[in-house]
């Protein structure tokens, strides 16, 4: 019996540390704009223009709604204009923008980073606005 508790626990752990390395990478609010001001990465508001206009957007963020019809050609156009820099998207509270983030895996469409805590907080983290990041406003 004990081998076929050993073997389950070991099974159970190789799963485990299989499913933390393949985790879909994130990102929080400072260091989303840390790494944009640096020139790592280009910052992608993938929420409404009517949220965009209602709370502004980051200040170094390309606003680009995932509702758009066109918005996997707007990422492409954004990826090959900005070739080397890392494509991070946020959205109001993370849920949007990690879920985006899991649909462009499945389809290949390379690797996006999730500012996971959002425009407005998550529950567990402040998000941009509440952290007093930079903003600006959009027409």
């Amino acid at each position: 019996m004990k081998s076929i508790y050993s073997l389950c626990a070991a099974i159970l752990m190789l799963a485990i540390s299989i499913s933390l390395s393949l985790a879909a990478e994130t990102l929080s609010a400072p260091e989303a704009l840390k790494r944009a001001e640096a020139g790592q990465l280009v910052l992608v508001d993938i929420r409404q223009p009517d949220e965009w206009k209602q709370s502004g957007i980051a200040s170094l963020a390309v606003p680009l709604s995932m509702q758009d019809r066109g918005f996997l050609d707007g990422l492409s156009k954004i990826r090959s204009d900005n070739p080397g820099k890392e494509i991070a998207i946020i959205c109001a509270t993370g849920g949007r923008s990690a879920y985006l983030q899991r649909e462009l895996e499945k389809r290949g469409l390379g690797s996006v980073i999730d500012v996971s805590e959002g425009m407005f907080g998550n529950g567990r983290e402040a998000g941009w606005i509440k952290r007093g990041l930079p903003m600006k406003q959009v027409q």
